[in-house]
């Protein structure tokens, strides 16, 4: 089946991605059973962490739908607030280590609303012990508790998600380069600070 999805004429068959695990796994600490995982466009599917994440598992047990079988919150143990953000502190140095190792990074179009609005939801998992869509997390850092210097930042991510940058290139607004590092190095900081 994965094989043949990218070669599908539909534009977002070359767009799926996701895992498939067992209920067994689900019940197992993460990181137990890579779980297998294929990535976007990809035929081919192996053995990963990318989502075995307990970020993952709280979104799939609050907002799993059942197409066949068990509803997800039976299938699925209730996530801990302490492991989701002790996760996010992880994961929001992991995107500030991938900006700073490869700047070059917040000029792509994509990658640059994609760090800034996960970045975004990180600072939400880490103040609340829940997880929130990416957009719904930037309108709340971007009204309640990022500094007036990153608002246009979160307003341009919040904007890519309907409407690419620049469709042509695929490149970011230039302007927001630095900017959008300076915020990813402010919410590892502000992750960690609230994450305890």
């Amino acid at each position: 089946m994965h094989a043949a999805l990218p070669l599908r004429p539909e534009g977002w068959a070359r767009r799926v991605e996701g895992s498939w695990t067992t209920s067994a796994a689900l019940r197992d600490r993460v990181g137990a059973h890579p779980w297998l995982y294929v990535d976007r466009g990809s035929r081919t599917m192996e053995r990963s962490r990318h989502d075995d994440t307990w970020n993952a598992r709280w979104v799939l047990r609050d907002s799993g739908v059942a197409v066949v079988g068990a509803r997800a919150d039976t299938l699925v143990p209730a996530v801990a607030a302490s492991d989701l953000r002790r996760e996010t502190v992880e994961q929001a140095e992991a995107k500030s280590a991938w900006i700073l190792d490869d700047p070059d990074v917040l000029d792509d179009g994509w990658a640059q609303p994609y760090a800034v609005l996960t970045l975004c939801r990180l600072l939400w998992t880490a103040a609340t012990g829940t997880v929130t869509g990416k957009v719904e997390a930037a309108e709340w850092a971007r009204s309640l508790i990022v500094p007036a210097r990153f608002r246009p930042l979160l307003s341009a991510s919040i904007g890519y998600r309907l409407h690419p940058f620049d469709p042509i290139s695929g490149a970011a607004d230039p302007v927001l380069v630095p900017i959008a590092e300076d915020f990813a190095l402010w919410a590892r900081d502000e992750v960690r600070r609230r994450a305890g």
